[in-house]
């Protein structure tokens, strides 16, 4: 299975600077970009505590929900609030799997684990949903 983003990305890569794409390459973007990745958030997170911004609830008490913000004396906008209903995310809830057996037995899950840490303070863990 081509990984298109990435590989796309390099081969364009190649292309600029002149020189044939090897298919290993696409690996080592792919690692290096994860290292990447890594070092921003460690970056993210010092800078976080720095401006003593790491505590779990700060970015909850600290959220201007704007649409829903009344200030006394400021003039109302023409449209209040815009919002989209489904945002797409209904798909995501899709099971993806192969197809069913010849007796009716559902095939197995094609969905693959995402092991990526996406913050501590925005989202929650794996653990964490887990408990619910």
């Amino acid at each position: 299975c081509p990984r298109v983003a990435a590989q796309a990305f390099v081969k364009a890569l190649c292309d600029i600077r002149g020189v044939p794409y090897e298919p290993h390459w696409a690996q080592q973007f792919s690692v290096a970009y994860d290292v990447y990745v890594a070092i921003l958030q460690q970056v993210r997170t010092l800078v976080r505590k720095s401006l003593h911004r790491d505590s779990i609830d700060w970015r909850i008490l600290n959220a201007c929900p704007s649409c829903q913000t009344r200030v006394i004396g400021e003039k109302s906008l023409p449209v209040r609030m815009m919002v989209a209903i489904d945002g797409n995310n209904s798909l995501k809830r899709i099971a993806r799997r192969d197809p069913p057996s010849e007796a009716g037995i559902l095939g197995e899950s094609r969905e693959q684990n995402d092991p990526r840490d996406g913050g501590q303070d925005y989202f929650l863990t794996q653990k964490e949903v887990e408990e619910w």
